[in-house]
């Protein structure tokens, strides 16, 4: 069990931030290079 928390639990938060953000559908940084910021995401 400790080592599923130590190795794999960050790896499922991380992909559900990714999730969550990715199910934004018109999330803005505010920067003028928001499209590059995008393209190299």
């Amino acid at each position: 069990m400790k080592r599923f928390l130590k190795f794999y639990l960050p790896i499922i938060i991380w992909a559900g931030i990714i999730f969550l953000l990715s199910s934004i559908p018109n999330l803005e940084s505010g920067l003028e290079q928001d499209f590059l910021l995008r393209k190299i995401a």
